[in-house]
């Protein structure tokens, strides 16, 4: 089973092949991969992705503040329920629907340090 960080949807929906390291890289692409065939739970803590972050110290977000934000305004967007699974292939359309309208995606990632990767996309 994937685990995921509600906003982790909205970083594997703008995935190009970048990131902090060429393990995260790795890592993001094999998740990617994985969620062609595969389910995943939405849960409020680390996930299979933060797993290759240089943020996670001892395995706590030097972020947390700014990453719970960014989960709690993707819950609410999407309507996800934490430990339910999903496909990634049922979420698609709700997620290119906020990707698509700039207001609500800016709710969600504004101050993302990656945000002009995906602004671009």
């Amino acid at each position: 089973m994937i685990y995921l960080r509600p906003h982790h949807l909205f970083c594997i929906y703008h995935f190009v092949g970048y990131g902090y390291s060429e393990t995260f890289v790795n890592n993001m692409k094999n998740i990617i991969h994985r969620l062609k065939n595969e389910q995943f739970i939405i849960v409020n803590r680390n996930d299979n992705i933060c797993s290759s972050c240089p943020n996670l110290i001892n395995e706590k977000c030097k972020t947390f503040d700014k990453v719970n934000r960014f989960d709690q305004k993707t819950m609410e967007l999407l309507k996800l329920d934490y430990q339910t699974p999903y496909s990634y292939i049922e979420l698609i359309e709700k997620i290119k629907n906020i990707v698509n309208d700039e207001q609500l995606f800016n709710q969600v990632c504004l101050d993302c340090e990656w945000g002009n990767i995906c602004h671009k996309k």
